[in-house]
């Protein structure tokens, strides 16, 4: 499967406009076979579509992504495991293991350590709001452990 992930230096990025390119990746029988980098210097939504459907991916990863933007790839057939956050490296393994999903908090091995709190229902006008907030496995005086 050939796969891209949007990043900012060795991270997911937070949001596809903030990522200053792309890893392309392709997993094979459990492990990455091969990474390259493509450098987006536009950071426009169109820019992005563009330069991922010439990529030839089937899954984006990335950090926070606009719904637009979502649903004008997953037309062209992209599935998109957005709202990640972790190293490349941590989503490589975890591409690999099959264990990436949404909202994904990832330590350093790959490991899900955490999953960022998801749309409640609330918001759902121009100002929506879904995907921010703390993880929904916060408790008080415990962050995840990400850097």
């Amino acid at each position: 499967m050939h796969i891209g992930i949007a990043v900012d230096n060795d991270w997911v990025a937070p949001r596809l406009d903030c990522a200053e390119g792309m890893i392309l990746a392709e997993i094979r029988e459990g492990e990455s076979k091969q990474c390259s980098y493509i450098s987006v210097s536009v950071p426009q939504p169109w820019a992005w579509i563009r330069v991922i459907n010439d990529s030839g991916i089937e899954q984006f990863v990335c950090g926070g992504v606009d719904r637009m933007t979502a649903m004008l790839l997953e037309e062209t057939g992209i599935m998109i495991v957005s709202w990640v956050t972790g190293k490349v490296d941590a989503v490589l393994v975890s591409l690999a293991a099959g264990t990436l999903e949404p909202h994904a908090i990832l330590n350093e091995q790959g490991g899900i350590e955490g999953h960022w709190a998801g749309c409640r229902g609330r918001g759902h006008g121009l100002r929506r709001r879904c995907g921010r907030g703390r993880p929904s496995d916060w408790m008080p005086g415990k962050w995840p452990n990400l850097r």
